[in-house]
């Protein structure tokens, strides 16, 4: 469950371009991930637990215990009942059709579908004239069947769920109105698709209101923050203008006590500032309305589950424009980076120094804040992680500073003894992040040679001698990726080797 957010890239200081084009942000890649691509839907229960149903046309109800096998044998019985029965035999069976979508692991989604019954539960649900308890069941069990694979979830919006749904959370009170909030969270959490037809429902303004008229409801709360979530999250991204107006609420829900609160505010900040636009105009949205100090608060917080998604939400924000991460900087964000590199999960620590890399992806006294916050070693030393995604991210941190940093900054660097592992990264990586390292390495050695007189030794090309590095690098002049080719024929014109036995053309 987690996300997707872009990356500050600068290209190399060996490009003939001028410092300030190679400081000019670039959104390279999107970084995926299940969060973000897998929308979640989650079904309501009292005292069970659940998964996404079947997507087949038909269930296999062989391994179910034999009572459930007998329920299902008498589906038409119930859809009979459902539709002609008296009020108690509809009462009762409503309730049979729900708990049998609550069976744990794999309800028979596909079964009642087959059988007619979400027309009449949809039916059920619309009428005013039913009881309450009928309505509320019909309303659970249609949650649950919005809760299951895209085509469950397509039959219940086909019946026109999203707009009774709506309807009830306008217009209606009580154990309903938090109903019909959750499946609104499960229709919406399918796909990016059907969060935008709930979305042009107006669901989230009568969402919104849910948050006004609680009633100290705890668990009302948890499930309106859950499914605001879901609203702002998927790809392509919601309409920012119809979010808008949930961000003073995101705002004053980041400073609730309450954990499963303020982990799916921060989830849903995080999908806000997950900024697809070329003027980082939704992160300048975010900043404007005071979440930076919030979110950086929440770094420390005693439970992970905060504390990534607000570590993910900060890390967007420090993908927009250098002034947009100054902020970051200005509220103190370094030293809980800090703190955050020595975390016990892996995920965070591999978050950090994803947001590290976009800090020192900024301008000189960026780096240098990064450098005196003492963040440069603990990254070097997640550059050597036996973790790839770590290794990768740290690799980014440190090239990208070596990028825009100056001459006494990656002189620092090189004391500090980034030239080794980033050879080791060029040795055991992918081409993706050989490609990185590279530039790294390019980097320092023009930095070297720019910073001595002519005929003078460049003062880094003893550091990559020390761990075999040309030779390394020389083992990538094959390869298949033109890029990589051109940095390693620049590279090894530093190697006094080299010169000698190859010409290549700088």
């Amino acid at each position: 469950m987690f996300r997707g957010a872009y990356r500050r890239n600068f290209k190399g200081a060996s490009d003939a371009e001028s410092a300030a084009n190679r400081r000019m942000a670039l959104r390279l890649s999107l970084r995926a991930d299940r969060r973000a691509n897998q929308l979640e839907k989650r079904r309501k229960r009292h005292d069970e637990t659940g998964t996404q149903g079947s997507s087949h046309l038909y269930d296999d109800i062989s391994t179910m215990d034999p009572a459930t096998q007998d329920r299902l044998r008498n589906l038409h019985v119930m859809a009979e009942n459902l539709r002609s029965g008296s009020t108690e035999e509809r009462e009762t069976t409503v309730e049979q059709v729900r708990k049998l979508l609550s069976i744990e692991k794999t309800p028979p989604i596909q079964t009642v579908i087959n059988a007619g019954l979400v027309t009449d539960l949809m039916t059920l649900l619309r009428d005013p004239n039913m009881g309450p308890k009928i309505r509320f069941e019909a309303a659970w069990a249609l949650t649950n069947v919005a809760s299951g694979s895209s085509s469950h979830t397509k039959v219940v919006v086909d019946e026109g769920g999203i707009e009774v749904f709506v309807n009830i959370l306008a217009t209606e009170t009580g154990d309903i109105k938090e109903q019909a909030v959750w499946a609104l969270g499960n229709i919406a959490g399918d796909s990016a698709e059907m969060r935008d037809r709930v979305l042009r429902a107006d669901a989230l303004n009568h969402l919104l209101s849910v948050f006004v008229n609680h009633n100290n409801n705890t668990g009302l709360l948890r499930n309106a923050t859950w499914t605001l979530s879901n609203f702002c999250r998927g790809k392509p991204h919601a309409d920012f203008e119809i979010l808008r107006p949930s961000l003073q609420l995101l705002n004053n829900l980041l400073q609730v006590e309450d954990e499963e609160i303020l982990v799916d505010t921060c989830w849903a900040i995080s999908y806000i500032s997950d900024d697809p636009t070329p003027t980082n105009s939704r992160i300048q949205s975010v900043i404007e309305n005071g979440f930076l100090p919030h979110l950086i608060r929440l770094l420390d917080h005693g439970s992970t589950l905060v504390v990534h998604p607000a570590l993910r939400a900060v890390g967007n924000i420090v993908t927009g424009s250098d002034e947009q991460t100054q902020e970051a900087l200005d509220e103190g964000v370094l030293p809980a980076l800090k703190r955050l590199l020595q975390n016990d999960k892996v995920g965070i620590r591999k978050e950090a120094c994803w947001t590290i890399s976009n800090i020192t992806a900024g301008n000189v006294t960026q780096i240098e804040d990064v450098i005196r916050a003492q963040l440069i070693q603990p990254v070097l030393t997640h550059l050597q992680s036996a973790v790839f995604e770590i290794r990768k991210e740290a690799c980014w941190a440190i090239s990208n500073a070596t990028a825009g940093g100056n001459d006494n900054q990656i002189k620092f660097l090189v004391q500090c003894g980034c030239i080794k592992p980033l050879v080791n990264t060029v040795e055991f990586s992918n081409p993706k992040t050989i490609r990185v390292a590279l530039e790294g390495l390019e980097n320092i050695l023009k930095s070297g040679q720019d910073s001595v007189g002519s005929g003078e030794r460049n003062p880094y090309v003893q550091y990559v001698e020390e761990c075999d590095g040309f030779n390394i690098i020389a083992q990538h002049q094959d390869a298949l990726n033109g890029g990589i080719i051109e940095k390693v024929q620049r590279i090894l014109m530093y190697s006094p080797q080299f010169q000698t036995s190859t010409q290549y053309a700088i």
